[in-house]
C-alpha cells in the first residue's frame, strides 16, 4: 500500500515516481510528486501532494497508486501547508 515509502517521502522531502489509476479505472498516469501529508479517511488512506504534472496540490488515494518509487531528488516543502487548514477549507468546498 506504499504507506511507510510516503512517510519516509514525506520526512526526508524527497519526490515520488507513481503510476496512479483513474477514477474511471480507464486510465494510469506516470505523475512526479512532492508529498506533504497522509490521512485515513475512514475508508482510504489519501496523501496530499503537489503533483508536478498538474501544478498544483492534488490528492491521491493509495489504493489507486499501482507503482511507486522514491527518487533521488528532493524538494523544498511549502513551509506554509498545514493538513488541519487544508482539510478544513477541503471540507467547506465540498459541504
Amino acid at each position: 500500500m506504499y504507506l511507510d515509502s510516503i512517510q519516509h517521502a514525506i520526512t526526508e522531502s524527497e519526490k515520488l515516481k507513481i503510476h496512479y489509476q483513474s477514477r474511471d479505472e480507464e486510465q494510469i498516469t506516470e505523475r512526479i510528486i512532492q508529498p506533504y501529508a497522509v490521512y485515513f479517511s475512514g475508508a482510504v488512506w489519501t496523501t496530499i501532494a503537489f503533483c508536478e504534472l498538474r501544478h498544483e496540490i492534488r490528492e491521491f488515494r493509495l489504493d489507486r497508486i499501482k507503482e511507486l518509487k522514491i527518487q533521488q531528488t528532493h524538494f523544498n516543502p511549502d513551509k506554509t501547508f498545514s493538513i488541519e487548514h487544508y482539510l478544513d477549507e477541503r471540507s467547506k468546498r465540498l459541504f
